[in-house]
């Protein structure tokens, strides 16, 4: 299985531009034959953010979906590297 990995910088609170960036990953990862796509943990609110809890999205949320559905037109599937509350 061939994986890509994508790091740039955080959109912070700016949601919209965080999806596109994420878009435009999975389908340059989809383009270079990758069946995944690994995203940090904390890329879209930014590190360094007092409230990076709160500015985290739901699973099952309208911006997730609609990632979610992004394979479906392309080969990638994306995740998210996560960590616990605790470290």
């Amino acid at each position: 299985m061939r994986l890509a990995t994508w790091q740039g910088a955080s959109p912070a609170s700016d949601l919209e531009t965080g999806l596109a960036e994420a878009e435009r990953a999975l389908a340059a990862a989809a383009a270079m034959g990758a069946a995944a796509l690994v995203l940090p943990e904390v890329w879209r609110p930014g590190y360094n953010q007092d409230d990076i809890p709160a500015r985290a999205l739901e699973i099952d949320s309208a911006p997730m979906r609609r990632l979610a559905i992004q394979p479906a037109r392309r080969a990638a599937r994306w995740s998210l590297a996560m960590r616990s509350a605790t470290g």
